[in-house]
């Protein structure tokens, strides 16, 4: 998400096709990459047809250039309503101006029971440039799980499934890369920007 000059209020919004469900859990959870600490990221859901009825909460980054996972408490919601829309504001309150500085990914919201900590692994991964290829070095906790790699304005470039220790990345694209080394199934990321 790209936040450009206008509405200081500016966001984005996704329609589910039922109401949201907060019998089993009101935790959201949301993996966001920020530019920088301290960025707000305010999360809303409101009903379809009428944006009066609505539950926000709105919590911040606190780590730069890195996935990091962040929790919106929900306990305190009014169930008895319906709500179709979540709702995703940045640095509510802030105009934006377009640049990598205003720049967000956001990927996996969920919606949980118990609250946890997304462990953070960069120790054991090493992610530099060697001339014209990306080398992303990784211990086994990471094998099958996926590197990808966005531009600075959050296109996806790369996409591939991690099969050894060590794989080499080339890429025609150059400027401002970000790259990421997940693996879903024990819960582990490590990002990191390259400059290409």
């Amino acid at each position: 998400m790209v936040k450009n000059a206008g509405q200081s209020w500016g966001g984005s919004w996704i329609g589910l096709d039922n109401p949201i469900d907060f019998s089993s859990g009101k935790i959201f959870k949301m993996k966001v990459f920020s530019p920088r600490v301290g960025a707000k990221v305010l999360l809303k859901v409101e009903n379809n047809d009428n944006g009066s009825i609505f539950f926000e909460k709105e919590v911040e980054t606190t780590v730069s250039n890195e996935w990091e996972e962040l929790e919106f408490d929900y306990s305190g919601i009014n169930e008895a309503e319906s709500y179709q829309k979540i709702v995703l504001i940045f640095d509510n309150g802030t105009m934006g101006d377009g640049s990598e500085n205003f720049t967000y990914l956001f990927d996996d919201i969920m919606l949980t029971q118990a609250s946890s900590v997304l462990q953070n692994h960069a120790s054991t991964v090493s992610i530099y440039r060697n001339n014209e290829t990306i080398m992303v070095n990784t211990d086994a906790d990471f094998l099958n799980g996926y590197i990808t790699v966005y531009s600075v304005s959050g296109k996806l470039l790369l996409n591939q499934r991690i099969n050894s220790s060590m794989e080499k990345l080339r890429l025609t694209e150059s400027g401002i890369l970000l790259v990421r080394v997940s693996n879903d199934a024990n819960n582990r990321t490590v990002s990191k920007k390259i400059i290409k």
